[in-house]
């Protein structure tokens, strides 16, 4: 629901496994920096092979990465998610996934344009929006 709402510009996943290609989080970001987060700068058609998967998610790492240090003056754990990509990318790693998306999401609220990201946050469900508040709390 994190992406249906706050990036108007996705189809939005169904699973989590779907945001295994690093494609979707890749157009999120642009909407926050098409700068650092260029769209067209990854494989969008990388079916089930693990390493264009991988590609796309060392990419989206180390521009988040980039943007977190040029823009936030903030720092995470980005060698250790880096270390797990191509695990991520073969096995659709769930905590792999999530770690990533733990940092769009940070991004998100912690970008020039916050306040747009908030207000479309408030639209996520009660329920789903106090399972992302506990989750947003343990990256920032």
């Amino acid at each position: 629901e994190f992406f249906a709402k706050c990036f108007l510009s996705l189809d939005p996943p169904e699973s989590l496994s779907e945001l295994s290609d690093g494609v979707v989080m890749f157009q999120a970001l642009s909407e926050i920096s098409m700068d650092h987060f260029d769209p067209t700068s990854i494989t969008h058609e990388a079916g089930d092979n693990w390493a264009l998967k991988a590609a796309n998610l060392r990419k989206l790492v180390r521009n988040l990465q980039d943007y977190y240090h040029d823009e936030l003056n903030k720092d995470a754990d980005f060698e250790s998610i880096l270390s797990n990509v191509n695990d991520t990318a073969k096995d659709s790693d769930p905590d792999g996934i999530l770690a990533i998306v733990e940092l769009v999401a940070v991004a998100a609220i912690s970008c020039e344009d916050r306040e747009v990201f908030v207000n479309r946050m408030r639209e996520i469900s009660e329920e789903n929006l106090g399972e992302f508040q506990m989750f947003l709390k343990g990256g920032m």
